[in-house]
């Protein structure tokens, strides 16, 4: 699934280095079906693979089953981090 890194999430990161703000991490993802959000996760674990790529973790422990067609990532100051 193609990811999509938003600009604002960018320059939210760019203006916390600039300023000398602690950097943002990704804090959650929203799991979506079309229009529907079926439910959010917080995210557990980040490692970077290689330059431009990251693998994310989040655990869902519950027994839902779904169909997910879209995914939201956040980051901890609520800034849409990419799609």
């Amino acid at each position: 699934m193609p990811v999509i890194i938003e600009k604002n999430a960018l320059n939210a990161l760019k203006n916390a280095d600039a300023t000398g703000l602690k950097a943002s991490k990704l804090a959650k993802v929203e799991l979506w079906d079309g229009s529907r959000l079926i439910k959010e996760l917080p995210v557990v674990g980040v490692r970077v693979v290689e330059p431009g790529k990251i693998y994310v973790v989040a655990t869902d422990s519950s027994v839902d089953a779904y169909t997910v067609n879209k995914l939201k990532y956040y980051l901890d100051n609520d800034v849409l981090f990419a799609t």
